[in-house]
């Protein structure tokens, strides 16, 4: 998040996907993809973003950041 806060946003990417490769089954795995949508949103990436998004809402279990991930998509998508 520190890197995210700076806007150094393509190495925020690589190392939230970093810690995806190496940790798949980790209890932060849906939060470090969450903020990986928010980075390319940040970048001005809206599809990519929404497309994130949507792969969350419907990666198990459903929890708050799906929650989360479906209220974004919809934003960026007009709905809401």
């Amino acid at each position: 998040r520190c890197l995210i806060k700076k806007t150094k946003y393509t190495e925020a990417i690589e190392r939230f996907n970093l810690f995806m490769q190496r940790a798949p089954n980790s209890d932060l795995y849906k939060q470090a993809y969450y903020l990986v949508g928010e980075v390319n949103e940040k970048m001005g990436d809206k599809d990519k973003a929404v497309a994130i998004y949507q792969k969350l809402v419907n990666m198990p279990p459903m929890d708050s950041i799906s929650t989360k991930a479906r209220k974004r998509a919809k934003f960026l998508l007009g709905i809401l």
